[in-house]
């Protein structure tokens, strides 16, 4: 399967983004709540969306997938933020 880079972000770490690798096409089976089995074959944004949400369900963020260089640097980046809030709310 080819994959491609895409933009991602996440409420889980606001304000960041990267590019991460994806499938840019993806075949997905699921039950609805009534119990009809659903096959959807998903592409570009839209598979990704759904890899990402997926990652989300095995404790994968898209962080995990970048350099240790680029992964330590977002980490950063989100301690200093997380200070820098603590500092206005008390």
């Amino acid at each position: 399967k080819k994959k491609k880079m895409f933009w991602e972000r996440c409420l889980s770490l606001p304000g960041l983004h990267a590019k991460v690798p994806r499938y840019e096409k993806i075949f997905v089976k699921y039950y609805t709540p009534d119990n009809k089995l659903v096959e959807h074959e998903a592409h570009s944004t839209w598979a990704a969306l759904i890899q990402h949400e997926y990652d989300h369900l095995n404790g994968i963020l898209f962080i995990d997938y970048l350099s240790k260089l680029k992964k330590d640097m977002i980490i950063k980046k989100l301690v200093k933020h997380k200070k820098e809030i603590k500092r206005v709310i008390v």
